[in-house]
């Protein structure tokens, strides 16, 4: 799967999706899954907040990104 695929499944908060990806990119751990999420959530959020800054009237919302990052890290152990 692209990146540009996962940052829409995490904005959409399909957990779904990206927890059928990491499981076949081999995570069984949380720090894998944070690891491999990290720098697709921090895209999220830096689009967020500069369309905040930008005055536009249907400015996102990292509120997708942030259930899906729950729900996909609850599936994971910690070590």
């Amino acid at each position: 799967m692209d990146r540009d695929t996962l940052e829409l499944y995490l904005y959409m908060g399909n957990s779904k999706k990206i927890i059928e990806w990491l499981n076949s990119e081999g995570c069984t751990t949380r720090q894998q899954v944070i690891d491999k999420l990290a720098p697709i959530a921090k895209s999220n959020v830096m689009a967020v907040a500069r369309s905040i800054g930008a005055n536009v009237s249907n400015a996102g919302s990292i509120s997708g990104t942030c259930n899906a990052v729950e729900k996909i890290l609850e599936k994971y152990p910690e070590e």
